[in-house]
């Protein structure tokens, strides 16, 4: 939840400047549905990947495929510029990135019934807290710039490198 908090919040920071890169011919509006199709993919798997982790009892499973997903989103967004496509413009690929970052997303629910399936009523409270602060320091470390001298990576797409090495 720590690493999915950061890529959303440097994503949402970032998505707009390499937007206008991408596309200078991009608006607002599209702005505001690349936001939304993170959360719409999550809206959509979240109630699929639960029903899925219930009757199955095998979350390790599903947090590997979410984990899976994530990471090719990631690479999909870090290459997303060297994608010449001539049909589709390239704000759909950060489009359909952001939806798959979403789908994969929706392991939070299932990271947090595990955690109040795999501790005691008494444990249960911290567990819990520390999930949601992992979350909020996420948040709050993702927009931070930090630079890479060595590596050749755009600063909008930095992000989707380290997250893809550190999943």
């Amino acid at each position: 939840m720590f690493v999915s908090s950061i890529v959303f919040s440097i994503t949402v920071s970032s998505l707009w400047p390499f937007l206008q890169i991408v596309d200078p011919h991009a608006d607002a509006s599209f702005l505001g549905w690349l936001v939304a199709a993170f959360s719409i993919g999550q809206l959509i798997a979240s109630p699929i990947i639960g029903y899925i982790a219930n009757r199955t009892d095998n979350n390790k499973l599903l947090l590997v495929l979410s984990t899976a997903l994530i990471v090719v989103a990631n690479i999909l967004y870090a290459y997303i510029q060297s994608i010449n496509n001539l049909v589709v413009s390239n704000k759909w690929w950060i489009m359909l990135a952001r939806f798959i970052m979403g789908i994969g997303a929706a392991n939070s629910t299932i990271m947090r019934s595990y955690a109040s399936a795999a501790t005691t009523l008494g444990e249960r409270t911290n567990v819990m807290a520390n999930l949601s602060a992992y979350q909020g320091v996420g948040f709050i470390l993702g927009p931070r710039n930090f630079k890479f001298h060595l590596l050749k990576i755009r600063v909008y797409t930095y992000t989707y490198v380290v997250v893809f090495l550190i999943q």
